[in-house]
């Protein structure tokens, strides 16, 4: 029988304490309800500056062949990411995993492609000084053990929005500056906003993202008009 459709909620209380709680939709009675056998976070209250929640699918086999079914090759229950300011969590039903991070606003996530080992998404996320991050889980054979988090480099434009397309393309999206199409690297490239130029220097910085493509900024357009005659 498949499960119903279930969601997870970051509340706030007058005290400023934040709280991560679950729920699942009842489809015949059109109705939140305490969940039954699904998953509960493990850990409740989380860093006050979150912000925002990233399903984490099931585990699946890397080993797995393409024929399997998804059901025959999770490896045990997902959960959720919870992204705030000075910690990133990882709460499930068996496991709570935290990340502490200098204090940062983050505005923007995406998910990308599995890692080969662990068979979970890793994920990207953009905060509000230009710097990429990608957060990924460090786990055995049956669950997650910890979260590592690997800052790719830093952009010329906030990235309001994050949408990864494929073969390590990544669209960003600002409001703020020109958007961009970036392309994320296995090993580390000179960063091209650095002065030293072409070739290679001691102390040069070292990126993993490259400009793909620009995007020029319109905005901010309030209102336009036609004037003269056409």
């Amino acid at each position: 029988v498949e499960s119903p459709p279930q969601l997870t909620l970051l509340a706030q209380n007058t005290f400023g304490e934040q709280s991560v709680n679950s729920c699942v939709v009842d489809i015949a009675t059109k109705a939140l309800r305490k969940p039954g056998n699904v998953w509960l976070p493990k850990k409740a209250l989380v860093d006050g500056g979150s912000a925002i929640l990233v399903a984490v699918p099931p585990r699946i086999s890397s080993t797995a062949a393409s024929t399997v079914s998804t059901t025959q090759r999770k490896l045990g229950p997902g959960g959720v990411l919870v992204v705030g300011q000075e910690q990133i969590s990882y709460l499930s039903s068996t496991a709570t995993k935290d990340l502490p991070c200098r204090q940062t606003l983050f505005l923007s996530v995406d998910a990308l492609p599995a890692d080969a080992e662990s068979g979970l998404p890793r994920y990207l996320l953009a905060d509000d000084c230009g710097n990429w991050h990608m957060i990924s889980f460090v786990t055995d054979n049956t669950r997650v053990t910890a979260l590592q988090r690997i800052v790719l480099g830093t952009t010329s434009s906030l990235a309001n929005s994050l949408v990864y397309l494929e073969q390590g393309l990544v669209f960003c999206g600002s409001a703020w500056g020109d958007s961009q199409i970036l392309q994320i690297h296995k090993e580390p490239v000179p960063n091209e906003n650095d002065d030293a130029g072409d070739e290679l220097s001691i102390g040069q910085e070292m990126s993993y993202l490259s400009i793909f493509e620009e995007f020029t900024q319109l905005g901010p357009i309030v209102d336009m008009d036609r004037v003269g005659k056409v």
